[in-house]
């Protein structure tokens, strides 16, 4: 059980310190969920103008500990400019609770495709076939530093997205989850998408939340200001909302979806489920309730439904497919 936290801004000049708080508090938030660690990745370059070749740099700071030992490292950070000012800004962040690997800096999250941090995630849930994804980036020449399951996502997608470069972000992301088995929620930064970040779930429950002057809708799901709901306890400007419906009855299947935060929308990779996998579904929350000490994990469980296909550990629907790189190599 770990918790994320992804944060974006658009349009409305903001200094670094600031965002960083929008970060920690987000992770204070969601410490409940796991305090053996705590890291955000942020945007690093101290030269925010058009002609800095090192502008999209992505800066990732992990720490053992809860999120105070987080804003501790950060504070003693050299060379990082908390006045400097940007009108547009992704970050993400992630408290964790130790299921593959001991509590250390290392294993933290965000967890990354390699040193220059093209492609960071952070991860709440369980992949069960990380072993198999492993060996075959290993014999592709990738490198490891952790001891998580998550870290190969990060170098799965810089594997696809080292072949497939003229794909969207969501695309590769897309292509990636594709190949993983078991429950996730997932928020993804790149150096090479700047402004960008693409959420993914499957079985594991994902909120968005979106600032407004006024009540906005979308094509693909409602969105309202604070005061149309009386969430007001976080700068009176937070809504929550669950990414696959407002309905009881929707059902996301296995195949998760994705959402490409850039541009307000949600997709779904494939509208139909392939034979023998499980559709989960899922509980619709109320959002003001995270703001009155957090949920209960039963309550932040999704149900999933028997299946005549093959399931993995307690349930968990498996996915599509064996591991498989035949489709983008």
């Amino acid at each position: 059980m770990c918790g994320i936290f992804a944060y974006l801004n658009f349009f409305t000049p903001k200094k670094r310190a600031e965002v960083i708080d929008i970060l920690l508090q987000g992770l204070r938030r969601m410490e409940y969920r796991g305090y053996d660690s705590a890291g955000i990745a942020i945007d690093s370059s101290n030269n925010n103008t058009a002609n800095n070749k090192d502008q999209n740099d992505v800066g990732v700071f992990r720490k053992t500990g809860k999120v105070d030992a987080l804003y501790d490292h950060i504070k003693d950070a050299k060379d990082l400019d908390m006045e400097v000012t940007y009108s547009v800004h992704c970050g993400i962040g992630h408290t964790r609770w130790a299921t593959h690997g001991k509590p250390k800096d290392e294993n933290a999250h965000p967890q990354r495709s390699n040193t220059n941090n093209d492609f960071v995630v952070v991860h709440n849930g369980i992949l069960t076939n990380y072993k198999d994804i492993k060996g075959y980036l290993e014999q592709k020449g990738h490198k490891f530093e952790s001891e998580t399951d998550t870290e190969v996502i990060a170098k799965l997608v810089q594997h696809i997205y080292e072949r497939h470069t003229d794909f969207s972000f969501r695309q590769i992301v897309e292509m990636a989850i594709q190949q993983l088995e078991g429950a996730f929620a997932l928020a993804f930064k790149s150096r090479h998408y700047p402004g960008q970040l693409v959420a993914a779930r499957r079985g594991s429950p994902l909120l968005v939340g979106i600032k407004s002057d006024s009540r906005l809708t979308t094509n693909h799901f409602p969105v309202y200001y604070s005061k149309d709901i009386g969430v007001r306890e976080w700068r009176e400007e937070i809504v929550k909302y669950l990414i696959s419906s407002n309905d009881k009855s929707d059902q996301c299947y296995a195949l998760g979806k994705t959402l490409n935060l850039d541009e307000s929308d949600t997709h779904q990779a494939l509208n139909t489920p392939p034979p023998g996998v499980a559709p989960i579904t899922t509980e619709v929350f109320n959002s003001a309730r995270s703001f009155a000490g957090g949920f209960p994990p039963e309550i932040l469980t999704s149900t999933a439904h028997k299946s005549s296909g093959p399931a993995s550990q307690e349930g968990t629907p498996r996915s599509i497919r064996p591991f498989d790189a035949t489709n983008w190599e």
